[in-house]
């Protein structure tokens, strides 16, 4: 049975349970800050501005407030403490990069690795006299959205955190509400199929508790076969209200401020079985064409990939893709080793295996491989097969399937491009 648990009331905040289990963590605010006194700037260029009408107090009947419209109630917590990730985001590297600044019309923000994604931007809610036209209350907040993948578990981590919050003019700021929602969307898009939960509070508790921390788990299908993918879109967005001020109009809403894509998979062939990663990460393999226990086999990749007229075997306007397929397949990787041992004594003759191995790219454990990729094209031979140290070939194949393949949780099927680094 799917369930859904968070520290906040649920009733309080309409959640349902849906396809994936969220836990939400909050800190509990201390006593709340004052106001700042100045008037922050005008929207910068790229900043998310919600903008907000005051009518006449007469032309509105205002309505009694409840106190759960202007904040939400929280619940003692410790530390905010994410899964274990290589790399993992931070608040400082964050907004030190520039990839990561979003605004509206690009919310993709900058993923660090597979394990670690962030963004940062600018939040604005301005209101207007609608007389005049007149700035007359603005509110400013800095916000940065954390994301941590898992290597142990169906698990992402994303933190909310919302820096030099400004607010002036005339508005009850101590019970007006600033509400950030952290979602989770299942695939396919758009969905109906998502988990919303969201953190109310009021001006001056953000001020004093300006964090806000959630989990989404997917379930674990246990055991079977097939690498049990879950994709989902995770974005969050902040909506600026004054539910005891009903001569305020805040029009537009909800703002969506940042999004990215998660996928869950419990694929035992990539060290945990179980894992969650930010599949929009960017995929290269790097060899160093400058260490001396790599270098034969980066300069046959080189090779192969800039000067494919020169590889065996050769043929009239031969080309290497750089762009490969992991293949995970045992009986086919040993297929194409095989194809490529053979032609490695075609062309050059017997040899010492445990001094001199035939290194072949693309790789044995890819789709594009000497036998699998010549069967998907036709017959053609878009790979290359060479005679080089034998440890050097080992180490590359050990980078390849180990700190690469394992580390990044690459199933198969999934794509990953190929860069030699210091040869030219």
């Amino acid at each position: 049975m799917i369930t859904a648990r968070s520290e906040a009331s649920l009733s309080t905040l309409g959640v349902r349970a849906l396809a994936v289990i969220l836990v939400a963590l909050v800190v509990s605010p201390s006593a709340p800050a004052a106001a700042a006194a100045d008037r922050p700037d005008v929207p910068s260029k790229g900043a998310f501005v919600q903008e907000g009408v005051r009518q006449p107090v007469s032309e509105r009947r205002r309505q009694p407030a409840t106190p759960d419209q202007f904040t939400t109630p929280q619940a003692t917590r410790p530390e905010f403490q994410p899964a274990a990730t290589p790399e993992p985001p931070t608040v400082e590297r964050c907004r030190a990069q520039p990839d990561a600044h979003v605004e509206p019309g690009d919310l993709g923000g900058w993923h660090i690795n597979r394990y670690g994604w962030c963004a940062y931007g600018e939040y604005y809610a301005t209101g207007r006299d609608s007389g005049t036209g007149e700035i007359i209350a603005t509110l400013r907040a800095d916000f940065t959205v954390l994301g941590y993948g898992n290597k142990g578990v169906r698990q992402f981590d994303y933190l909310v955190q919302l820096d030099n919050i400004v607010a002036d003019g005339n508005i009850a700021w101590d019970r007006s509400v600033l509400k950030a929602t952290v979602n989770e969307c299942v695939d396919p898009q758009p969905s109906t199929t998502c988990m919303r939960l969201p953190r109310l509070a009021n001006i001056p508790t953000w001020q004093a508790v300006n964090t806000y921390a959630v989990t989404f788990q997917s379930p674990d299908p246990g055991s079977g076969t097939g690498d049990n993918t879950a994709f989902a879109s995770t974005f969050v967005d902040l909506d600026f209200s004054t539910p005891t001020q009903p001569e305020w109009n805040w029009e537009g809403g909800i703002l969506k401020i940042a999004e990215t894509r998660a996928r869950y998979d419990s694929a035992s062939y990539v060290g945990s079985p179980r894992g969650a990663i930010f599949p929009e990460a960017p995929l290269v393999f790097r060899v160093d064409g400058q260490l001396p226990d790599r270098d034969e086999s980066a300069r046959h990749i080189w090779d192969a990939l800039h000067r494919p007229m020169i590889t065996l075997p050769s043929w009239l306007g031969k080309t290497v893709p750089a762009r490969l397929t992991r293949m995970y397949n045992p009986a086919m990787n040993d297929a194409n080793r095989s194809k490529s041992i053979g032609q490695c004594e075609d062309f050059y003759g017997k040899y010492d295996g445990s001094l001199i191995n035939c290194d072949e790219y693309p790789f044995a454990s890819t789709y594009e491989g000497s036998k699998t990729g010549a069967d998907r094209n036709n017959g053609l031979e878009r790979h290359s097969v060479r005679l080089i140290d034998a440890s050097d070939n080992q180490n590359v194949g050990r980078d390849l399937e180990n700190t690469f393949f394992r580390e990044l949780r690459i199933l198969d099927g999934e794509k990953f491009d190929v860069v030699v680094d210091g040869l030219g």
